[in-house]
């Protein structure tokens, strides 16, 4: 069971609301009316408690944002940025920043700086499933509600996450929620070739985030070696799927792969699809109790091909060949058993989540030649909205950025989109060193809290959002899964 820290939740003003919905409408927010465009400008935060000796009582260094130094960006100018500690909670730090670009066109970039030691990420999904998920789409209100009703916790920021495909609600990549894999790897058409559109893959590697602890991460599924390009290097990472290892008396168990028939060299666990095995061993589990504690309700040796089926979020089953040697054949009835995630290489093992993005953005602190080879999803269009995730100074940052050009609903004075080469330098000028392009389109929307009320107001609208609507945010589009930024969590 999972305890919740209800620090202040003084939430966002409503004068920032209203100087975010000016910016939106392409306003200047500059505080110094003779500053240099050319510059930024920082906004200087309020004394929270003046008057007190700052030798005796020393306060941590005002928040500020740091863009790089010694870099000057060669497709826009920043002019402006505001902050504001989203619910009161200064583990995230909302700032929108004015970005004016090369060609005179204005963006409001709003980017979410999070500290992983004072809240936390949570992958959300419809209804808040995991064990017994079915494949669907909600809009980003919903799935944080869902999870604020699950938890009891407290949801400061919901955003869309991975690609997913518009009829099924099937994100294209991998998903990992609550220590669950509900999709195991990237979708695979065969081909590998990012310049051959059915082949539907990015020229980069495509990345996955995730989050440990207070660790967080941006990198591809594996490791690999070579120009990543190369459809025989990209073909491998395409490929490699997540798994499960399982825990159980101290032991540690061999990888365990997801919703498959078994074989000699990998035993599987069946959480959501049916499988056939001959001569092995059956271990049904009751999943009631969550993925970290699994019990065994039987374990018993199979001699004749049969089908197995699971009841999602009941019971599931563990099967293992005759000749193949996972040691958690072992456990007997009673046992308890915990499920880890597993990756081949150990770039995601025991990561409870994981989140899909597309193309690489920055990798290793440098923006990647694959950004100008993207084609995929308008990559080099301009008036696009967009989404990203990013790492600066080991700590996770969300961008969003809005476009009304793109849904041809535009008025003078709204703001524009970027193209992923605009994008990608932005996020490297503000300091990151891995980003990774989220879902985008009209699938871009950012809600947060509001003061004073248990809603929320969307600050960055999708193609579906009505401004007439009374800014519901239960109006937005649906999408696979989000990223939600929550309050702290602690086991």
């Amino acid at each position: 069971m999972k305890k919740f820290r209800r620090g202040g939740i003084a939430c966002l003003s409503m004068s920032l609301v209203l100087m975010f919905a000016l910016c939106l409408g392409g306003c200047d927010t500059g505080n110094d009316e003779d500053a240099n465009p050319d510059d930024p400008i920082i906004g200087t935060p309020v004394d929270p408690d003046p008057g007190k000796d700052p030798d005796k009582d020393p306060k941590p260094e005002p928040f500020s944002v740091k863009y790089r130094e010694g870099y000057t960006p060669e497709k826009f100018t920043i002019v402006t940025n505001t902050f504001s500690a989203l619910c009161g909670n200064e583990g995230a730090m909302l700032v929108a920043n004015t970005v004016t670009k090369s060609n005179g066109d204005v963006c409001l970039v709003y980017a979410i700086e999070v500290d992983l030691a004072k809240v936390d990420i949570h992958a959300g999904s419809k209804d808040n499933k995991t064990l017994d998920y079915a494949v669907g789409k909600q809009v980003p209100y919903e799935q944080s509600k869902a999870w604020e009703k699950a938890t009891g916790g407290q949801v400061y920021a919901s955003v869309n996450a991975d690609f997913f495909n518009p009829g099924t609600g099937l994100c294209v990549n991998a998903f990992v929620k609550d220590g669950v894999i509900i999709k195991s790897g990237h979708n695979d058409n065969g081909g590998y070739d990012y310049k051959v559109g059915d082949h539907d893959v990015p020229a980069s590697a495509p990345l996955l985030f995730g989050v440990k602890g207070t660790k967080a991460q941006i990198a591809p599924i594996v490791k690999y070696n070579g120009d990543i390009t190369d459809p025989d290097v990209k073909k491998p990472v395409i490929q490699s799927k997540l798994g499960y290892t399982a825990k159980f008396n101290g032991k540690q168990s061999p990888r365990i792969a997801i919703d498959v028939e078994p074989t000699v060299s990998e035993a599987s666990v069946l959480f959501n699809a049916p499988a056939t095995m001959g001569m092995g061993r059956v271990m049904k589990i009751d999943v009631t109790g969550g993925i970290h504690k699994l019990k065994v309700l039987e374990n018993t040796t199979n001699s004749s091909e049969k089908t197995f089926t699971p009841v999602a979020g009941e019971y599931a089953y563990i099967l293992i060949p005759t000749g193949n040697s996972n040691n958690v054949g072992s456990a007997k009835v009673g046992d308890e058993i915990s499920f880890e995630v597993h990756s081949a290489g150990g770039l995601w093992n025991g990561y409870d989540t994981v989140l899909g993005c597309r193309q690489a953005l920055v990798i290793d602190d440098e923006i990647p030649a694959t950004v100008a080879l993207e084609n995929s999803n308008g990559a080099q269009r301009a008036e696009i909205p967009r989404t990203a995730i990013g790492i600066k100074n080991g700590k996770p940052v969300v961008f969003i950025v809005e476009s009304l050009y793109y849904y041809d609903k535009a008025e003078e004075g709204d703001t524009h989109g970027m193209s992923v080469p605009e994008f990608a330098e932005f996020i490297y000028y503000y300091g990151c060193s891995q980003a990774a392009n989220f879902d985008g389109g009209g699938s871009t929307q950012l809600i947060v809290r509001k003061e004073g009320e248990d809603a929320s107001t969307v600050l960055v609208r999708s193609a579906d959002y009505d401004a007439q609507s009374g800014k519901n945010p239960a109006s937005t589009r649906s999408v696979a899964n989000t990223l939600l930024v929550t309050s702290k969590t602690e086991d």
